[in-house]
């Protein structure tokens, strides 16, 4: 059964899945059938959960594909971004612009309160981690991944 969204969540909810349909368009698609079944069952599980109204794991699922989306070609760019501006009326980069302030207010709170955000940061130092010009952003970023695998460990004994 659906569950009653306030209208406010109900946009955000139609503007990620219109997102995360435009990246999985956007997404080539393997050779390997194990790959393509993979791909399939993504794509069910996004209607189900979209009819359902539920957004859990679908935020850090489009963190992943704006990660994954720098590291295409500028063709591939720029088809990403008609398809987003088409279908969900974003761009890439105002995804990106969204994405870095996001973690820059992490940054400035000084601390991960959860695992969307420690996988966030955890893309965003795999990005930079060998960019001279990011050395005080990287060690920033690794120390609260530190502390934040820190604390759960911890947790994870006390249980």
């Amino acid at each position: 059964m659906p569950r009653n969204l306030s209208p406010e969540k109900q946009q955000e909810l139609d503007t990620l899945y219109r997102t995360l349909k435009a990246f999985m368009e956007w997404q080539p698609t393997a050779d390997d059938p194990s790959v393509q079944a993979a791909m399939t069952e993504v794509r069910e599980r996004l209607e189900r959960d979209y009819a359902a109204g539920k957004f859990s794991g679908w935020r850090e699922a489009l963190n992943d594909f704006v990660a994954m989306a720098q590291y295409g070609t500028p063709e591939q760019k720029r088809r990403l971004d008609g398809l987003l501006r088409d279908q969900a009326g974003i761009s890439l980069d105002d995804l990106r612009t969204k994405q870095l302030a996001r973690i820059s207010k992490i940054r400035e709170r000084g601390r991960i309160t959860g695992d969307e955000q420690y996988y966030l940061v955890k893309e965003r130092v795999e990005e930079i981690w060998d960019d001279p010009s990011k050395a005080e952003e990287f060690r920033a970023l690794q120390a609260m991944l530190d502390a934040y695998e820190a604390r759960a460990a911890e947790g994870s004994r006390g249980a």
